[in-house]
């Protein structure tokens, strides 16, 4: 009896525990709510101080004056006709706002549409970079950088750049529900010299600033298409999303100019571009076009509070969850899973039960599921589905009803605002005919903490990295690495037979390499078990030979470019698989993998890590330097062409009227150095060449492996080398040859392993190394590694 009643006491004593956690919970995100709006008060719309608002222009700063109404600025067309519905943010309601902030002459008083992008100093020359190609764009429009610290602000006004001082960027500091070491954050804020997005603090807290300053600008009454630094714009995007009188709207964007949200996608799948449910795939910020409305400034007020919040996320994370109505508005707690379903509601429907431009009414439109979500009714799924199967017979772009039919949400078109993938490694723009107005720097590898190595190289082997000095391009002399064409043409030929097989959906004709082929051959011919996928050719194969060839013409093209003294440009990179974090189809990206070219032109950051290159000081250019306009003619003509085709015992022979100098095989770095400077130092100044060619062939295989007479220093020089080219990191997972792993990975998991450790992987290595992405260094010999990239660099009696 005793015993009866001590369980019940026990279970009363758990419930009011339990109701008492949950009130502190709920408390607790009150607060955060009003801590985190009393940490904007100098930035957000809340209130004015001439101390803590500053704004520069016409290369002064400008107080700003304080609008003596409540209300938000909103421009006239975009003021709903009935009274706003309460907020579902979990924020207050906005206090007083700034009226027009003065910008001189660099801004139009609202509403008008501006272009926004925002930064550190860490970022700075990507900032300056985004200004210069936004300038060349005619009509596009005012445009403001938001500083995340006082050096790029400085930076902004020294060179006339219209720029405000987000100082909340330090207000929020560490205060923040963070969630990473502490000593961490107190060392790191957003205006640090280092690349935030490596930083997971910095970048939570970069996207609560961002959000707010949304805020501030939405209720001053600006429609506002924000980009991330790493955006490039090469067109006017206003004919789309609308926000200019001046600028008609084109045909099929009709809904988009309708949208409160207009958002670029991560999808790189092209044919899903007007699909129903591309609306439901990850949406990117970093293209971002949002119309000063109630439904969009209440949507940042709840985006900057759940970004802070959030602890398995960042701003990215929570904007999609909030658009996908992942969380019960108003409330606390963690987002429900991604279960809702779709087809979300185009803005356009037009049915029995519900008219155009109709908000979503629940009960009606929307059923409430038993967990909270909702859900479109029934009776509306097949009047949208026909508005859908229309709109595709017409090519008309749907924008939808999303956060719980608060909103209007549109997507850019895919092949006009482009993601890193569909630009640089798929080209899309090159066979679609489709001329892009912006591409964003997404899908790259090869950034660090120090500097975003992997973007800058990508910009620069496009030509649209305009910060480069002139010397970049003038100074000095080079050596060009040629026909590395003709060398993986020779590797792959003993696979062509049976991977060079192209598919009519095969975007490119030229380009139809299908790796899968391989595998599949491996399998009938050895008689392979199912159960022995480990055994399966992998479709990386000739990727791997082709890349271990490369390496070792890299070798001895650094080694010789730094004997000349001579800048290295690199021959065009080829890749036969692509470079990803998950298994690979046909050794490509499943998503959109039909549409992906094989070979195809690929950035340094699939085969490399470019940041080795610079932090052991390799002298290069990108592949297409020549063919960049700013190269001097005088540099681009003057050429000598070096062959190593003469037998071991001839001499040194130059053909003047071809401008090629023939050497004789076999001879060391320093040999055909001393050659070549003989050569340039000529009787005439026209001796003298800018720009040497050298086959890529003959670089690698006709040159003696003497690498100096020091000991130290060779050994130096080939690890060094090691280094540079090792390209560990760089695995290829080849779903072909993983067609267990939904066997074995939950075998690991149980074990509280990573799933990883039962993938088969290939990594880079003269002989094959099949390993999987977690143990994969024990199995890499440094014997591997070395001949991977060619035999090592040797001792000599003489350099001469």
């Amino acid at each position: 009896m005793n015993q009866s009643k001590n369980i019940g006491l026990s279970s009363v004593l758990l419930r009011r525990v339990g109701i008492l956690v949950i009130g502190l919970l709920c408390l607790h995100f009150v607060l955060k709510i009003h801590v985190f709006h009393f940490q904007l008060h100098d930035f957000a719309p809340h209130t004015v101080s001439h101390e803590n608002s500053e704004i520069y222009a016409d290369s002064k700063q400008i107080a700003l004056s304080v609008s003596q109404s409540s209300e938000p600025i909103i421009p006239e067309k975009e003021v709903p006709a009935k009274s706003p519905p309460p907020s579902p943010s979990p924020s207050p309601p906005a206090p007083e706002v700034w009226s027009h902030p003065v910008f001189g002459t660099q801004l139009p008083p609202p509403p008008s549409s501006i272009m926004l992008t925002f930064g550190s100093r860490a970022v700075s020359d990507f900032i300056l970079n985004w200004v210069k190609n936004v300038e060349k764009i005619k009509d596009i429009g005012p445009y403001i950088v938001a500083c995340m610290d006082e050096d790029l602000l400085a930076l902004c006004k020294s060179k006339g750049i219209p720029a405000f001082y987000a100082r909340s960027a330090n207000i929020i500091g560490d205060r923040g529900n963070l969630g990473t070491d502490p000593t961490k954050q107190s060392r790191q804020t957003i205006g640090s010299d280092r690349y935030y997005r490596t930083d997971g603090a910095a970048f939570k807290k970069m996207g609560a600033v961002k959000a707010a300053m949304l805020q501030m600008m939405l209720e001053t009454g600006y429609n506002v298409f924000i980009s991330d630094a790493d955006v490039v714009w090469f067109g006017n995007p206003w004919g789309i999303v609308g926000g200019r009188t001046d600028i008609p709207i084109r045909e099929d964007a009709a809904d988009l100019a309708r949208a409160d949200v207009v958002a670029s996608t991560d999808c790189i799948d092209f044919l899903e571009d007007r699909g129903p449910g591309l609306i439901g795939h990850e949406q990117n910020t970093g293209m971002l076009f949002l119309r000063a409305t109630v439904s969009t400034i209440e949507l940042t007020k709840e985006w900057q509070v759940r970004a802070l919040e959030t602890t398995d996320g960042h701003d990215q994370t929570e904007y999609n969850r909030i658009l996908k109505g992942l969380y019960i508005p108003g409330k606390p707690g963690k987002a429900f899973r991604d279960l809702m379903p779709w087809p979300y509601l185009p803005i356009s429907l037009d049915s029995e039960t519900h008219k155009r431009d109709s908000k979503p009414v629940i009960g009606k439109d929307f059923i409430e599921r038993p967990d909270g979500q909702l859900a479109v009714h029934p009776n509306l799924m097949a009047s949208a589905w026909q508005t859908y199967d229309r709109h595709k017979q017409t090519g008309h772009r749907d924008a939808y009803w999303m956060w719980h039919g608060q909103i209007k949400v549109g997507l850019l078109p895919m092949a006009e605002f482009l993601n890193g993938h569909l630009f640089f490694t798929r080209r899309l723009q090159d066979y679609s005919g489709i001329a892009p107005i912006a591409v964003h720097l997404t899908y790259q590898f090869g950034d660090t903490a120090d500097y975003v190595y992997g973007k800058r190289q990508r910009l620069r082997e496009h030509g649209i990295w305009l910060m480069e000095e002139e010397s970049y391009f003038t100074d000095g002399d080079f050596l060009a690495i040629t026909n590395a064409e003709a060398g993986y043409k020779h590797i792959v030929h003993k696979y062509a037979p049976r991977a060079r097989v192209c598919k009519e959906t095969d975007p490119v004709a030229s380009k139809c390499w299908h790796g899968e082929r391989l595998t599949e051959d491996s399998i009938r011919e050895g008689h392979l078990s199912p159960r022995d996928p480990e055994k399966y050719q992998d479709p990386a194969r000739p990727h791997l030979e082709i890349q271990g060839w490369l390496r070792g013409v890299l070798r001895n093209g650094i080694v010789l470019s730094q004997i000349l003294n001579r800048t290295l440009i690199l021959p065009r990179l080829e890749c036969f698989c692509e470079r990803h974090w998950w298994l690979l189809e046909d050794c490509r990206i499943p998503a959109g993998k039909s549409q992906m070219p094989m070979p195809y032109n690929c950035p340094m950051d699939h085969i490399f890590e470019p940041a080795e290159w610079y932090y052991h000081k390799v002298n290069f250019r990108e592949p297409t330097f020549l063919n960049n306009s700013r190269v001097p003619l005088d540099v681009k003509n003057s050429r000598l062409q070096v062959r190593l085709d003469g037998a071991r015992e001839s001499g040194a022979h130059f053909d003047g009227p071809r401008h090629t100098l023939h050497l004789p095989q076999q001879l060391t770095f320093f040999q055909a150095a001393e050659h070549i400077r003989h050569l340039d130092s000529g009787a005439t100044s026209q001796s003298h060449k800018r720009v040497i060619e050298i086959n890529a062939a003959e670089l690698r295989n006709r040159f003696s492996l003497c690498g100096g007479s020091v000991p130290q220093e060779v050994k130096a020089l080939n690890e060094r080398l090691m280094h540079i080219l090792d390209g560990r990191l760089v695995e290829f997972c080849s779903k072909e040859r993983n067609t267990l792993l939904h066997e074995v990975a939950p075998i690991f998991e149980r074990q509280g392993l990573d799933a990883k450790q039962g993938m088969n992987c290939s990594y880079p290595g003269k002989w094959p190394v099949t390993a999987n992405p977690v143990l994969w260094a024990e199995k890499i010999t440094q014997e591997n590694r070395q001949a991977w990239i060619g035999d090592p660099l040797v001792v000599c009696q003489t350099n001469n």
